[in-house]
């Protein structure tokens, strides 16, 4: 990831979906690699809930079951493919 912030604004994001690239005429969405990291810490979270789960252990602050855990990532990885795509189609115009 660059960020050049001189003068005339230059934002490169690299992303897992592909690489964003935003031009000085519009400002970029940068909520998406926010729930793209979200995303990554719930799944995380639901592998170590689940192997602790396997040997009779629970993380205590979680009060749901992991499946439930990895349906929360999807859903913000969903967000994340739409707002990168969105960001995508507005840069083409």
């Amino acid at each position: 990831m660059t960020y050049t912030i001189v003068g005339k604004l230059q934002v490169s994001v690299g992303l897992l979906c592909g690489m964003v690239w935003m031009s000085e005429k519009r400002e970029g969405l940068f909520t998406a690699p926010v729930f793209l990291g979200m995303a990554f810490f719930i799944f995380g979270v639901a592998l170590v809930e689940k192997f602790l789960n396997l040997i009779g252990l629970s993380i205590p602050f979680t009060t749901v079951y992991p499946a439930q855990l990895l349906q929360w990532a999807a859903t913000l990885l969903v967000f994340d493919i739409a707002l990168v795509l969105r960001q995508m189609l507005e840069n083409k115009l």
